[in-house]
């Protein structure tokens, strides 16, 4: 099943954003690559898959349960799924974290 992705960084009074149709299998290999082809951020710093709670290495390729695109402390990035705005795991739904 395909589901909508948007990922957008504000920078000052610009907007840079990226809007894409992801797999239900995508994996973290996969947002990386969208997010860095796109110049969007440097996705190796930002991209984390959670598990029990804590932090995975980033390098473990894993179907993404959780997605923390959001840097906790640059506030300039979010994500938009299925046109609802996703600032950080929490906001995630159930059908959310399927796909991400």
């Amino acid at each position: 099943m395909l589901s909508s992705l948007t990922i957008t960084k504000h920078d000052g009074s610009s907007t840079v954003q990226v809007s894409t149709k992801v797999e239900d299998t995508a994996t973290l290999s996969t947002l990386r690559t969208i997010a860095e082809k796109e110049g969007i951020m440097s996705a190796s710093d930002q991209f984390m898959t959670r598990k029990s709670g804590s932090y995975v290495r980033k390098n473990t390729e894993k179907r993404l349960a959780w997605a923390n695109i959001q840097d906790r402390e640059d506030k300039s990035v979010h994500i938009n799924v299925g046109g609802k705005d996703v600032t950080s795991q929490d906001d995630l739904s159930d059908s959310q974290k399927t796909f991400l």
